[in-house]
């Protein structure tokens, strides 16, 4: 007995042996007319099978483009649509740039530091506090949210003046109790 793990790799798994098969026969198809025959047919099997008689062209481009990986780039045939080249197939992605900066107070989260950026452009004075006095309700709401034992008052001006490096000043009139 052969089991599939004796068997050749697919290269895309989800179309099954028998499909992996047919495109085989296809590249050994002497004929160039035979063969854009029978790869149309396979065409109609795969819409069939993948998509209920309900392929739309960008499905049908898809169907053309899994065939041509398929067959390791090779097929000699008129494609209908464009199809990927193999260089285009083996690109890898652009890397994602992460920020390296360290964020302080990383338990705060990233938006209290763009709060506080925001507090900082204000000029007018009064709305300056205000904003101040929400931003601290917020630290002391999530410190409560995430640690057993409430922030006490002065850690939480020390790190909210830290915070702001040194910008801001923690109101004093303000009342963290509610």
């Amino acid at each position: 007995m052969e089991y599939n793990i004796h068997k050749e790799k697919l290269i895309i798994p989800d179309y099954g042996r028998h499909i992996h098969a047919f495109i085989k026969h296809a590249k050994e198809i002497k004929d160039k007319k035979e063969r854009q025959k029978f790869c149309e047919g396979l065409i109609l099997l795969l819409e069939n099978i993948h998509y209920e008689g309900k392929a739309t062209d960008e499905n049908k481009q898809n169907l053309w483009n899994h065939v041509n990986i398929m067959s390791g780039f090779d097929l000699d045939i008129e494609f209908p649509y464009q199809v990927e080249t193999k260089t285009e197939n083996e690109k890898k992605p652009d890397t994602i740039k992460y920020s390296n900066k360290r964020k302080k107070f990383r338990h705060f989260g990233k938006n209290i530091g763009l709060i506080i950026e925001k507090i900082k452009e204000s000029k007018d004075p009064k709305i300056q506090e205000y904003l101040t006095k929400l931003a601290v309700n917020y630290l002391k709401r999530s410190s409560q949210q995430w640690n057993k034992n409430p922030m006490d008052f002065a850690t939480l001006k020390n790190q909210f003046e830290h915070m702001s490096n040194g910008e801001l000043k923690f109101p004093e009139n303000l009342n963290t109790n509610k």
